[in-house]
């Protein structure tokens, strides 16, 4: 049995014969007649045993002083928590997405400053179902404004206990001269009508007074479209309001309370 084994074995007692169908290549040698190691090994050889010592080094200090260790971690993760003594909450989707030293930001804090800020607009989407694929019927308009007069009689109670709050306390409101008062802003094809109940009832075609109001540049309708009789058809009716940013109830909750007891609404 020894000797088959040792037959084995290359010429020398040690190292292998080729395998069958196999190039037997010896190493590449340098000058000094020994092979040559590549270089990314040497290197990576050289961060393990960089990495391996300092980590040994690391684990015998902290073994040698526990308790050093366990003040000094504690030490310092109380000292990074103090950042979250300036933490912030912004949902402004303009600060978030517009760096705040650009020229735009800029401008547009000079324009806040001087006029107010902005109105923000909170949007309805309306849509036929049934039968009805169009938004130009009446029925459907009709429905369209008992929805808009339900939206301008929510009331909930305030968070902060000081009464109700309604549309008009938080809405942006724009002074009609023919009214001789100021109102809550909106818009949408419901505006052709004025908002009246008996306005669109005694309108014997409302297609042809959204047609005249398209062709004026007066209409917000979705999926607009115009047949081959001339006349218009739409999938979707819009309800834009408009709501009062400059306002304390913008900011301290009362207009997010309104908006909930809307969804109720909705609901």
């Amino acid at each position: 049995h020894t000797g088959r084994a040792e037959g084995l074995l290359a010429p020398g007692g040690s190292g292998s014969w080729p395998m069958p169908g196999r190039s037997h290549r010896r190493p590449s040698q340098g000058h000094s007649g020994k092979p040559a190691k590549p270089n990314h090994l040497v290197y990576h050889g050289a961060v393990e045993r960089a990495l391996a010592s300092g980590f040994r080094w690391l684990g015998y200090r902290v073994g040698r002083n526990p308790h050093t260790a366990i003040v000094l971690s504690l030490v310092t993760a109380i000292f990074c928590a103090q950042g979250l003594l300036f933490l912030e909450f912004e949902a402004d989707p303009v600060k978030l997405y517009i760096p705040q030293k650009s020229e735009l930001a800029q401008r547009r804090n000079y324009i806040e400053n001087t006029f107010g800020l902005w109105d923000e607009p909170g949007i309805l989407v309306l849509k036929p179902r049934g039968g009805t694929t169009s938004v130009v019927d009446k029925a459907f308009l009709l429905a369209a404004l008992d929805v808009h007069e339900r939206v301008q009689l929510v009331s909930v109670r305030s968070p902060h206990g000081t009464g109700e709050v309604t549309m008009r306390d938080i809405c942006a409101q724009r002074y009609v001269a023919i009214m001789g008062e100021y109102v809550c802003a909106v818009l949408s094809a419901l505006e052709q009508w004025g908002y009246t109940r008996d306005k669109l009832l005694h309108d014997h075609d409302v297609g042809a007074t959204l047609l005249e109001a398209h062709e004026a540049g007066e209409l917000d309708l979705g999926g607009l479209e115009l047949t081959s009789t001339n006349a218009i058809s739409a999938r979707a009716l819009q309800l834009k309001y408009f709501f009062n940013a400059s306002k304390p109830a913008y900011l301290d909750g009362d207009t997010a309370a309104w908006d909930r007891g809307l969804r109720d609404l909705l609901d």
